[in-house]
């Protein structure tokens, strides 16, 4: 796939990025807890998988469904992982 193939479909666009984000702030929050897996790193599961299907599933609207659930988990992991903010 070629990236402006990759930059025409923003759902798939926004479905990477969310995936390395996710990754990124999961491997951050380990390293912040001493290495204890918490909570918040489980909810983040949830969020790659949902980021994925939608960069997979071939319907824009139930792509575009996935993804923002996986947002809305994203927001929760978020407080989570950090409840008195950065």
């Amino acid at each position: 796939m070629d990236l402006l193939r990759l930059l025409a479909e923003p759902r798939k666009l926004f479905g990477g990025a969310t995936v390395v984000l996710a990754v990124l702030a999961g491997l951050w929050a380990f390293g912040q807890s001493e290495g204890r897996i918490t909570t918040g790193m489980y909810l983040l599961l949830p969020v790659v998988v949902l980021s994925v299907v939608a960069w997979k599933v071939e319907s824009a609207v139930k792509g575009w469904l996935y993804l923002f659930v996986g947002w809305a988990l994203a927001i929760v992991a978020y407080g989570a992982l950090f409840p008195m903010g950065l």
